[in-house]
């Protein structure tokens, strides 16, 4: 269950949201449609290759671009469980130009995708100075509208202690279950001053630019250089 967070800004209508969800889902369709379901470099899935896209890998082979230009194939299963890993900046700065609605958007559709694939998902937010567990660990579900209806935003910006704590969370959820491939998104705007060069997390991430910019004031390339990540921008 979400622990609510205090003295927090309100967040825009849900209409906003789900109106740029519509508009990531389009691009992505279409993109799709266009590709006649051929990955980066004109290259189809092999027999190594299941027909399932992987919406990770896509995301990783298409940075600086949106829609993705292909679609990449999950490889033949091997058993191993893929844990979907969200990090969401619900610090106040992302309340400016709809931030926080298109970065909610943006974990619907990767949530989409998990649950599809019966994969796993949890989500935290990280703002007001606190980090919030919006949901456990658990089998992605088809519905989590509510409770990204539910996050605020406002206050500061604890990166440091939130991939402390996300760190924590991964060795423990290893013991618990041995063999998890981790799939982190860090969605932030990059307003944020600490280091975190030694806060690396554990598996594949990808941090998700949501400022609304084209000159870039906050630190995100700067961030995902530190965490040895993928850096993308999530397009206006």
């Amino acid at each position: 269950v979400s622990q609510p967070m205090t003295n927090i800004l309100a967040v825009e209508l849900p209409i906003k949201q789900q109106d740029a969800k519509k508009k990531l889902t389009d691009k992505l369709a279409l993109a799709s449609k266009n590709n006649n379901g051929a990955v980066l470099g004109g290259q189809k899935s092999s027999q190594n290759t299941t027909a399932s896209p992987d919406w990770f890998a896509t995301l990783v082979a298409s940075l600086g671009r949106w829609p993705p230009a292909g679609l990449r194939f999950k490889k033949a299963k091997t058993g191993q469980p893929i844990l979907h890993v969200i990090l969401l900046d619900t610090s106040g700065s992302t309340l400016k130009k709809l931030q926080l609605s298109r970065a909610k958007a943006a974990i619907m559709h990767i949530a989409e995708q998990a649950y599809k694939q019966r994969e796993l998902l949890c989500i935290f937010g990280f703002g007001n100075d606190a980090i919030e567990a919006v949901m456990p660990k658990q089998k992605a579900p088809k519905y989590i509208q509510h409770l990204l209806d539910s996050i605020t935003a406002g206050g500061g910006t604890p990166i440091r202690d939130m991939l402390t704590q996300v760190r924590a969370y991964q060795a423990n959820s290893e013991k618990q279950q041995g063999g998890l491939a981790f799939r982190n998104y860090l969605l932030t705007d990059g307003r944020i001053s600490q280091d975190v060069d030694d806060l690396k997390l554990a598996g594949h991430t990808v941090l998700i630019d949501t400022e609304d910019s084209a000159i870039k004031r906050g630190r995100g390339a700067e961030i995902a250089q530190q965490l040895d990540c993928e850096y993308l921008v999530l397009p206006a």
